[in-house]
């Protein structure tokens, strides 16, 4: 037996005529409990036997990272992710080393550069990756 969908597609109120409602164009569409502000209806899916959602009718592509998150009444929130190497984690979680590098390419935009610097003279461990 197929379950019912979690959120109906309502209109605001339409005309009636008679017993019947005649239906109109919605101006703003909005699920039950939920508003779409912001968001464009691409239609509905349908898990398969492996519980997978088909999800290119909202343009994703093969490869991309979602993050997802679920609500306590089942909607599920899919966000576009990038995905970065660990070894640049330290930039996302260090404050002050975010104001640095953005101090440091506000410098070099603003062509505040300084000597020209020979990589070859650094000390620098390249198997440290």
């Amino acid at each position: 037996m197929k379950q019912p969908s979690a959120y109906v597609l309502v209109t605001k109120a339409a005309p009636v005529v008679g017993k019947w409602a005649l239906p109109t164009p919605p101006k703003e569409q909005h699920y039950v409990g939920m508003t779409l502000q912001g968001f464009r209806p691409v239609g509905e899916v349908v898990t398969d036997d492996r519980r997978r959602i088909p999800v290119s009718k909202a343009g994703a592509q093969a490869a991309e990272h979602y993050s997802m998150a679920v609500h306590s009444d089942g909607r599920i929130l899919l966000t576009p992710m990038a995905l970065i190497p660990k070894r640049e984690l330290v930039v996302w979680e260090n404050e002050e080393l975010q104001a640095s590098l953005a101090r440091g390419i506000a410098q070099v935009r603003n062509g505040e550069l300084g000597d020209e610097l020979d990589l070859d003279e650094l000390d620098v461990d390249d198997e440290a990756e």
